[in-house]
């Protein structure tokens, strides 16, 4: 049996993914070069943890997006296995 995704941890990896962006943003509008060299390293540190957790555990393909409403979001696109998340 192969474990079930973290649905916490996933949800957590997006969160962190969407703060990067705005983050991004938000420095190119300051354009002080410190708070640009932050954000970049703060946002390959967010893609880096939602590679880690954001994958198929049959397979090991990624996966965007979470369907909240499901204990089982639905199947891996890539091998076709099913996915299980833990319940929170």
């Amino acid at each position: 049996m192969e474990p079930k995704i973290s649905r916490s941890n996933a949800r957590l990896a997006m969160r962190l993914q969407g703060i990067a962006v705005v983050a991004l943003v938000g420095s190119v509008l300051t354009v002080k070069w410190y708070i640009m060299l932050i954000a970049i390293v703060f946002t390959f540190f967010a893609a880096q943890y939602a590679d880690e957790v954001c994958k198929c555990p049959h397979c090991g393909a990624h996966f965007r997006g979470l369907n909240a409403s499901k204990p089982d979001a639905g199947y891996c696109r890539k091998c076709g296995e099913l996915m299980e998340f833990d319940e929170d």
